[in-house]
């Protein structure tokens, strides 16, 4: 695909960021009233992604009455995390 049909097509799709409340609007109306909503990234550690992840998060529970919430970090980000030994991953089966 040329890069300029590439750059018009996702320029249609693109929602800019601008802090406003509104910014999330059309990915929770795209959410509809899933069970599960899987957030990922493209790299560890970026503070503006996490900072985005937890108003995504908020509005999750707020609005769509999500009840749990599972996230993967990087280790170094969640300092206190302990990783759970052998023995404590598997006593429950």
């Amino acid at each position: 695909m040329p890069k300029a049909t590439l750059s018009r097509q996702l320029e249609a799709v693109a929602h800019p960021l601008t802090g406003a409340p509104a910014d999330y609007e059309p990915l929770l109306a795209l959410i509809g009233n899933a069970h599960f909503v899987l957030l990922g990234e493209a790299s560890y550690g970026t503070h503006e992604f996490y900072r985005e992840r937890a108003q995504i998060t908020k509005r999750l529970i707020q609005e769509k009455g999500f009840t749990a919430v599972t996230v993967d970090v990087a280790r170094p980000a969640v300092p206190h995390a302990r990783a759970p030994s052998r023995r404590q991953q598997f006593r429950h089966r």
